[in-house]
């Protein structure tokens, strides 16, 4: 009777064991972090200066994130086309920063962040001053398919009120014609993410937009809701919420529709051409940790003010991100390069005609 008994409470505790809560477990082993995957938040685990997140918290939030366990005591975490293999552990007390933890109990896995991060698709960025980790998508260029001709367009100032240098300024009825213009003549406009895809695109069209001027949010944004358009908007990081620019509340807003990203323009308009390379680093660096701060993602393109770089400023480039756009007005064909990607400038007072011609090689 008495084996019985003990027996019975030996089961009784492995059903116990096996219901527990890994998080309820984890929070015994590790602080409390705040991790932010693609805007959204999610809680997150530190110690010894490394930051982990449940792969099941990751594949609900990340477009084209997924895992699962190998075989041979590792877990294999793919972001679209990209993979790698981490080490797993079991035991706790032997995640170091380079293992993930496989939690039994839930079939979830604690995986550090600095090694999903290496995937080149994805971007990560750790907020030490504020405590929080940024994980968002980049852009892999082995993804991309090459000898594709991709007009980039570039604007400024979606307004009528013509408050600074006049050929910035585009009127939003400019705009939007341009827009039904595209769409009628059977133009794809895309973001930079999707570059990846452009095998199932006809005729992709980018459109950017510089400096992230109010008028943006107020005139533009508008207009892009109206016909489903996406663009991008390249940020001058240390002007946000200024007199003529946009806030963080409105670039949120902008991002979280999913028309919009945010990309870097440096942090301080930075003629980067004009300064070393610590210096351009310092802005690349700064103007990230801002615009991760303002929309929870991380920047994966930078367009270089005035069209302004040198050899140190594409090296570094490539170190940050995963894109380089200048003013150049000419085509963008996807083997020309990566980090001096052309531009055409669209000024004001286009006929349609001209408009169109800007399109063509």
């Amino acid at each position: 009777m008495k084996i019985r008994v003990l027996a019975l409470l030996c089961v009784l505790l492995l059903l116990l064991t096996a219901c527990a809560s890994p998080q309820a477990d984890l929070t015994q082993s590790f602080s409390e972090a705040l991790v932010v995957a693609e805007g959204v938040t999610l809680q997150g685990y530190a110690r010894d200066g490394a930051v982990y997140a449940l792969a099941g918290d990751l594949s609900r939030v990340l477009p084209d994130f997924s895992w699962k366990k190998g075989i041979f005591g590792s877990i294999r975490v793919n972001h679209g086309a990209d993979s790698r293999d981490i080490a797993c552990t079991r035991d706790v007390r032997a995640v170091d920063g380079s293992r993930a933890l496989y939690l039994p109990q839930s079939g979830d896995a604690l995986l550090p962040l600095a090694l999903v991060g290496e995937l080149p698709s994805l971007m990560a960025l750790n907020d030490t001053e504020n405590g929080v980790y940024y994980l968002s998508g980049g852009l892999d260029h082995s993804a991309i398919q090459p000898g594709v001709t991709v007009p980039v367009l570039m604007y400024h100032c979606i307004s009528d009120d013509v408050w600074g240098y006049e050929p910035m300024f585009v009127s939003p009825a400019e705009f939007r014609t341009q827009m039904r213009f595209l769409l009628d003549e059977g133009y794809t406009p895309i973001l930079f993410s999707d570059l990846s895809d452009l095998a199932g695109i006809e005729k992709p069209v980018i459109i950017t937009v510089d400096d992230g001027y109010k008028n943006n949010y107020t005139d533009m944004f508008p207009i892009l809701k109206e016909y489903g358009i996406p663009a991008t908007v390249f940020m001058i990081a240390s002007f946000i919420g200024n007199e003529y620019y946009m806030t963080a509340e409105q670039m949120r807003e902008m991002c979280d529709s999913g028309l919009v990203e945010f990309q870097s323009h440096t942090y301080e308009h930075l003629h980067l051409s004009d300064h070393g390379p610590e210096e351009q680093a310092q802005t690349m660096i700064q103007s990230q940790l801002a615009i991760a701060r303002a929309v929870g993602r991380v920047p994966y393109v930078i367009s270089y003010p005035q069209g302004l770089y040198d050899s140190s400023t594409e090296a570094l480039a490539a170190k940050y991100y995963s894109l380089g756009a200048r003013t150049q007005n000419a085509l963008w064909v996807t083997d020309d390069g990566y980090y001096h990607i052309n531009r055409l400038m669209v000024k004001p007072g286009l006929t349609l005609e001209e408009y169109a011609a800007l399109l063509t090689p």
